[in-house]
């Protein structure tokens, strides 16, 4: 967002394409947990009700359910990448 507020052309777009900024997608984004996440957990239930959900919130979370649901060959805590 810093690159497109002070007009600076980023180092990974090629030469002469402007960057464009999607409003729509800041919307979808920023609505997501009020509008989004609901229809997603309505559809969820009505297709299959007795199937429960997991969440997991942290990549502490995501790395003891991954440990607890597969062999893990080693006792050394799992890493998981940062995107």
């Amino acid at each position: 967002m810093q690159h497109y507020a002070f007009r600076r052309a980023r180092a990974d777009l090629a030469e002469g394409c402007p960057e464009h900024f999607d409003w729509e997608l800041l919307v979808f984004i920023w609505n997501f947990e009020k509008i989004t996440r609901p229809r997603i957990e309505a559809a969820r239930l009505a297709l299959c009700p007795g199937v429960p959900a997991i969440r997991l919130r942290s990549n502490r979370e995501i790395a003891a359910f991954v440990c607890r649901n597969t062999r893990c060959v080693s006792r050394a805590k799992p890493t998981l990448r940062k995107w």
